[in-house]
């Protein structure tokens, strides 16, 4: 008996071996599908930005471009909300769809939805009213202060089609669809590119002289065309997440309550990255507009790796949810292994690459040659802990997967209030403009050890 029980042991071993290089190997096609669309479509996107940003310092001046890229940090500040029932919302999805249960994961997209499009006209009726606020917080320049002003006015009425767009994206791809958020968001970059430009210089066929707010007219007017098709789409080609029945669009408050128990604090680790951006802007822009406009630079050439670390967090976070639905949690740390293999293998090429470039893509971006010194400055301080920080975003993610929030939250509030703004703030009394940067890079790396420690201490409820 024992040696049929040793028998039959030796004979399901290699089994089982056999069944996790299989896994192993279809979780890491499964991940490559999906973050190759993402990381497209995250191209497409920071190239519209910066493209965008090429004509607006090219057609109005560097002012221009300084109120664009001063008003970045309160948009910031006013997307963890999308965020938040985004995030909520596709780790919901992502465990119902790996466990099979398409009512439920149907049901939680409709509220997402409903919930999705009322923050937005929460956001932009609240950024209406509080523009002037909001310009006097930034330490604008007075005679920038109309002109920021109106930006953040036709912007804010922009809110409630972004929101949509995003979370329609944030959702299809917990189902494993990262083809149709490509394309919208694909769609959404090309009109504003063209748009931007054709606003700036209407003056050329007759039309008045528009001052900088077109610029955010065009982007809005992307973000709703988009999401117009993205919903067309889905609807007439049966997407799996397309409600075909009105029972799915009643609001069910228990639901609600699980998407907000993930949303929320998700929602906080944003806010808190946004209030430590708003805090850092106002730094910068005490340095002249010429720093403002170098900081706004950097962001959009930072874009570029920061996609990426974002893309690859969200894979990371939708295939650990949905293996957590289907029973499979023993699975899960394969998905980090693969995650941090992508991280060094795509983001260390792209910060080499960044070194080596950043002449050429500073005369791309910003032609001042005092903003493309302080540009450089940046770009050499930052941009080598641009690594730790996506490995930390990997760990982040695959806790959020496991509805596991709060300290994640509680870690990145510390990162950002007690190393990152108060080592800004030394330095830049210290050494100046330059100072500021310091504290980006020594908050990656802390990021990094913080995340890390805390995964091994719960590595268990992945396993």
């Amino acid at each position: 008996m024992l040696e049929k029980k040793n028998l039959m042991a030796s004979e399901f071993m290699p089994a089982c071996k056999r069944h996790q290089a299989s896994r192993q190997s279809s979780l890491r096609r499964m991940f490559l599908s999906m973050l190759w669309p993402m990381i497209l479509a995250d191209i497409t996107q920071a190239a519209s930005s910066a493209l965008n940003m090429w004509w607006v310092e090219r057609l109005r001046g560097i002012q221009a471009a300084a109120v664009v890229s001063g008003v970045y940090p309160f948009f910031l500040l006013l997307l963890p909300l999308i965020v938040g029932i985004g995030a909520g919302s596709s780790v919901l999805i992502g465990t119902s769809w790996g466990a099979g249960k398409i009512d439920e994961m149907r049901k939680t997209a409709s509220n997402g939805f409903i919930v999705s499009i009322s923050a937005g006209l929460c956001v932009g009726v609240l950024g209406l009213c509080q523009a002037e606020h909001m310009t006097t917080i930034l330490h604008f320049p007075e005679f920038l202060q109309p002109d920021a002003i109106d930006y953040v006015r036709v912007i804010m009425l922009s809110m409630p089609a972004l929101f949509a767009l995003w979370y329609l994206v944030m959702t299809g791809r917990a189902v494993g669809d990262a083809v149709t958020p490509l394309w919208a968001l694909t769609l959404a970059a090309l009109l504003s590119g063209i748009l931007t430009p054709l606003f700036l210089e209407a003056w050329r066929i007759g039309l008045p002289r528009f001052q900088v707010w077109v610029v955010a007219l065009a982007a809005g007017l992307s973000y709703l065309l988009a999401t117009i098709w993205i919903v067309v789409r889905c609807w007439l080609g049966q997407h799996v997440l397309a409600p075909d029945h009105y029972r799915y669009w009643s609001v069910d408050f228990r639901l609600l309550g699980r998407i907000l128990r993930i949303g929320i604090p998700t929602c906080g680790q944003i806010v808190a990255i946004a209030v430590s951006e708003l805090v850092l802007v106002a730094l910068v822009g005490r340095h002249g507009t010429t720093a403002l406009a170098a900081y706004g630079a950097v962001n959009q050439i930072f874009f570029w790796i920061q996609f990426p670390i974002i893309s690859i967090g969200a894979v990371t976070a939708i295939l650990a949810s949905q293996l957590i639905g289907a029973g499979e949690r023993q699975f899960v740390p394969q998905v980090v292994r693969i995650a941090i293999a992508l991280n060094v293998g795509i983001i260390g090429p792209a910060v080499l690459l960044l070194y080596l470039l950043s002449p050429i893509l500073l005369k791309y971006y910003i032609g001042d040659a005092r903003a493309s010194v302080i540009s450089g400055q940046m770009i050499d301080i930052v941009g080598w802990s641009f690594l730790p920080l996506g490995l930390a975003n990997i760990y982040c993610a695959v806790m959020r997967a496991g509805k596991i929030v709060m300290m994640p939250t509680m870690l990145w509030i510390v990162v950002i209030f007690a190393i990152e703004l108060p080592i800004s703030i030394y330095f830049d009394k210290i050494i100046g403009l330059s100072g500021i940067w310091y504290g980006y890079a020594a908050g990656y790396v802390m990021s990094y050890l913080l995340f890390i420690g805390y995964y091994k201490i719960i590595s268990n409820n992945f396993s």
